[in-house]
């Protein structure tokens, strides 16, 4: 016959989860000494089952919004000084490789230039290297709207954009183009080299914004993928509770699930900050998940199963 056994869970000082979101270093404090007890604590995760599942909720986002911004600190580090000096090249292209006097009028769904040479803008030096190793491109535009659009020619010209007599062709891979045709509700657009001048001062006062537009891109496009590991969880609690029936330890699917979260804070960092660059080892998360399991349930003496299935109480 198996002896059942509940274990009360040992008293502890609870960390408060909120505390990334709070300026009070105490609890910030708190909150890094409760990841920490996620990554190692046995004690701790004994006393998971007792505790309330907003508490890991909001250790969870909190948790989130820590990686994100770490993660936007990165990339912003790393992004926004290649961005400036690539937007600032390819804007001042505009002013210096076009010719001064080179004018495109749409009108009437219909572009004419003043010179039957077409204008070309080269890519930035930032991106020349890399696109040209890639893809046949060599221009970043070509202004020459000698023709209407024809995807042969726009092949020929190995460009990204092409300026044609009555659209706008967008190269969209190495046999596909995406095409903008004009119409006549533009009305009347010139294209001359004070047009020109403003795109230029347009870019350069983006420019200011650009840390804060990459980090708060960043911040939430990381945000936003990190939340949906909580699906991933839904199937890491079956992996956790079946290894803890292989450790003679009862665990209800709903304690599982929190011990998931938690035991994949180790995981869960590392893949958040491989967005801003931190190389990525596949399945990496799922095996640091199950080794926190591993270190943090041990098996349970044999004729014993602990349980969890009591709110107040904890298994082992």
């Amino acid at each position: 016959m198996v002896r059942q056994t509940v274990y009360d869970a040992p008293s502890h000082r609870r960390a408060n989860p909120r505390a990334a979101g709070d300026g009070n270093p105490k609890l910030i404090m708190q909150f890094l000494l409760l990841v920490r007890r996620s990554i190692y604590d046995p004690s701790f995760y004994r006393s998971i089952p007792q505790r309330p599942f907003s508490f890991t909720l909001r250790y969870f986002f909190t948790l989130t919004v820590g990686v994100a911004v770490a993660a936007s600190v990165l990339v912003s580090l790393r992004a926004v000084p290649v961005l400036r000096d690539t937007l600032l090249e390819l804007g001042k292209s505009f002013v210096v490789a076009v010719p001064q006097d080179f004018t495109v009028t749409i009108e009437d769904g219909v572009a004419q230039a003043n010179s039957a040479t077409p204008a070309v803008v080269p890519f930035p030096r930032a991106l020349a290297h890399s696109i040209s190793a890639s893809s046949s491109l060599q221009y970043f535009l070509v202004m020459d709207p000698s023709t209407p659009f024809q995807q042969e020619k726009f092949f020929r010209l190995h460009t990204l954009l092409w300026l044609a007599r009555d659209a706008v062709g967008v190269y969209d891979g190495p046999s596909a183009v995406k095409v903008l045709p004009f119409s006549r509700e533009m009305g009347k657009v010139v294209l001359d080299a004070a047009a020109r001048e403003k795109v230029y001062i347009a870019i350069q006062r983006f420019i200011r914004f650009l840390p804060l537009v990459v980090a708060l891109f960043t911040f939430f496009a990381v945000g936003l993928t990190l939340a949906w590991t909580l699906v991933y969880y839904l199937i890491a609690a079956l992996l956790v509770w079946g290894f803890a029936r292989l450790r003679r330890v009862r665990l209800r699917y709903r304690d599982a699930y929190l011990v998931a979260v938690h035991a994949g804070t180790l995981g869960f960092i590392l893949y958040g900050l491989s967005f801003g660059g931190l190389a990525r080892v596949p399945f990496l998360y799922t095996f640091l998940l199950l080794v926190v399991v591993l270190l943090n349930m041990p098996a349970a003496p044999r004729g014993t199963q602990h349980f969890s299935g009591q709110r107040g109480k904890g298994y082992a």
